[in-house]
């Protein structure tokens, strides 16, 4: 376990809190940590919108490589395109495809109720993933 770490990250607490449990599972892998941000594009009738600039999700990239690099690992960073409401998938894709056994995510902690309503990532990663999922409030 440990052989690849992939560390999503977006803008948040809790990303920023999956951000340093993913530097101290990197710190006693195996293998490499790889940071990610899911850039979401909304499909519409013949068109494709970003959700957010991707100059954002660069930036917020950049920084949690950087973050990381100072707690002294070498992790590689990437922003990865997907459709909306399909981060959780294509985070599961994106770790089998770069060798990681273990995903790094934060949540925001609703209620069980609430996720099933809206539709929880986290959970979704959780029944899809073979590899480790943790999970950082």
């Amino acid at each position: 376990m440990f052989n690849g770490i992939l560390v999503a990250v977006d803008d948040s607490k809790p990303s920023g809190r999956a951000l340093v449990a993913g530097a101290s599972l990197g710190k006693v892998a195996d293998g490499p940590v790889r940071i990610v941000h899911m850039f979401e594009h909304a499909i519409g009738r013949g068109a494709s919108y970003d959700i957010e600039l991707r100059e954002e999700a660069v930036a917020v990239v950049s920084k949690a490589v950087e973050e990381m690099r100072l707690e002294g690992l070498n992790p590689t960073g990437e922003v990865i395109d997907c459709e909306t409401g399909h981060v959780a998938e294509a985070l599961v894709k994106a770790a089998r495809q770069r060798g990681c056994d273990t995903i790094v995510l934060g949540t925001r902690g609703l209620s069980d109720v609430g996720s099933l309503l809206l539709g929880s990532v986290t959970h979704d990663v959780i029944r899809h993933f073979d590899g480790a999922v943790v999970v950082v409030r």
